[in-house]
């Protein structure tokens, strides 16, 4: 094996592509169109949030206290007049997200945690929901956006096809070629040498 990785790597650094069109664009499409599923994105949420820090094994009181101090961070949210950004950037616990407004930024579905998921989902559009529990925290969140589940389009995947096709076939040749070596001289074994690199230590 280590034999056929050096032929390998000598033959992929010494040889230019047999043909440096490769792959083509009616390869690339058919690759995109059997690979479809791969490309796959699911439901997206924009959402910002203000989170409430729970210290973990905290006291029921403690926890009584943060969700308290969220509930009341959501009523001056609710307020016409309120800045939600203004809200998380003054008393946000989360480090990520304070001086972005609690901008969370595009979010997957399957990127949230299911409690937050679970509430998210049933937020309409610029809505901010009850103080949700998380297991390090209490959060309000507010949805700024949501994005239906989609495709990757051939142009935004394209670059990547391109690099997998073109490593798939200098692959193959270099397979191809180290068969065609060990053909002509099959690997033989030092039998004495292989003894000693068995034997126990001593």
């Amino acid at each position: 094996d280590a034999r056929d990785a050096v032929i390998a790597q000598t033959y992929l650094a010494s040889r230019t592509p047999l043909d440096p069109t490769y792959p083509g664009e009616a390869e690339i499409a058919a690759t995109y169109e059997a690979n479809k599923e791969r490309f796959a994105v699911p439901k997206q949420y924009h959402v910002a949030q203000i989170v409430i820090l729970v210290p973990t094994g905290a006291a029921a009181d403690v926890d009584e206290d943060a969700h308290r101090r969220a509930a009341d961070l959501r009523q001056q949210a609710l307020d016409p007049e309120a800045d939600f950004a203004e809200l998380a950037n003054k008393n946000s616990q989360d480090r990520a997200t304070v001086g972005h407004g609690g901008d969370l930024g595009w979010v997957r579905d399957d990127q949230l945690v299911p409690a937050l998921r679970d509430v998210v989902a049933k937020l309409a559009e610029n809505a901010i929901s009850e103080p949700v529990r998380s297991a390090e925290a209490w959060h309000i969140i507010k949805l700024l956006g949501t994005r239906p589940p989609s495709v990757l389009p051939l142009n935004q995947t394209r670059d990547a096809l391109v690099q997998v096709l073109q490593q798939t076939r200098a692959e193959q040749a270099a397979r191809t070629y180290v068969e065609g070596l060990l053909r002509k001289e099959p690997i033989t074994l030092n039998e004495i040498e292989l003894v000693n690199q068995v034997a126990p230590v001593r």
